[in-house]
């Protein structure tokens, strides 16, 4: 955000003269590099943290956990993946032309669909000015990478996500009577506290949910041809849509940690300690 607001003031009311020099700069490519790792990597965050609810929860004695040591390598491979995905474009350039030019904010979100038109342009003697005249016009779904990732990655693990959380509401709601139960002893205490976390996670987990979705649902419907979208949709969706997760992020995590914290203090559980969503909050926190 901060390159993307410096271009601007720097290129100020003359911005449309070197629209395309911006997009083809090292800076573009390098705000547009940052923009999709931060944005993948949370992605694959939230997606193995609902794993961890849903094995955390809805298989409370079950022997696949994550544990210390699975948290740190799960951590650094969604790292490693982020940047796989996130240098490609520079990479193979070739064949995924301008990836990060694709538009003035310097990502490439499936917003729009790119038209190529065949024509030529000709004299017209009756009205004595040039004529461009049209014979074909072709539409292709424009960045068919970014398609892939957005649209197609990102909607199928935010499905996911939905789908977790949604089993594991049902299976809470199923199981409430022997949580509440004060004799079934500390196995019901502990699956209590698996619970109030899966809940404290679940607002994170929404928070980036109603941010990604309205961005895929109009790529979507734009890829479709359903809709045709605006272009100033770009600078709101980067500007106003997206940035919202990362700022509450931080309170939401401070919030986590002060809930947790408190109730860590007087009953203290060796398996609370180990589990994937207390190591990642940490990282990220």
């Amino acid at each position: 955000m901060i390159i993307i607001a410096s271009a601007d003031v720097y290129y100020g009311d003359y911005f449309y003269l070197f629209a395309e020099q911006w997009r083809g700069s090292v800076t573009c490519k390098v705000a547009g590099f940052i923009a999709v790792l931060s944005s993948e990597t949370s992605v694959f965050v939230l997606a193995i943290i609902t794993i961890d609810r849903v094995l955390s929860v809805v298989f409370p004695f079950g022997k696949l956990k994550f544990r210390a040591t699975s948290a740190r390598v799960g951590v650094a491979l969604i790292w490693t993946i982020a940047v796989v995905v996130s240098i490609v474009p520079l990479i193979v350039s070739s064949y995924i032309s301008g990836f990060y030019g694709l538009s003035d904010v310097c990502v490439g979100l499936p917003l729009n669909v790119e038209s190529t038109e065949t024509g030529e342009l000709v004299y017209n003697y009756e009205r004595r000015v040039w004529e461009y005249l049209k014979y074909e016009t072709t539409k292709r779904p424009s960045w068919v990478y970014s398609i892939a990732i957005f649209l197609g990655v990102n909607f199928l693990i935010f499905i996911l996500i939905l789908l977790s959380y949604v089993v594991i509401f049902v299976h809470v709601r199923k199981s409430a009577r022997s949580v509440a139960n004060p004799a079934s002893g500390s196995g019901s205490s502990d699956r209590a506290r698996e619970v109030k976390l899966a809940t404290r996670m679940s607002i994170i987990v929404l928070t980036d949910f109603f941010c990604w979705m309205p961005v895929i649902i109009m790529g979507i419907l734009s890829q479709t041809g359903a809709v045709t979208l605006p272009v100033s949709l770009y600078a709101w969706s980067i500007v106003f849509i997206l940035p919202i997760n990362a700022s509450i992020n931080p309170y939401l995590y401070t919030f986590i940690a002060i809930c947790g914290g408190s109730k860590t203090r007087s009953t203290s559980s060796p398996t609370q300690k180990t589990r994937f969503s207390t190591a990642v909050s940490e990282t990220r926190a």
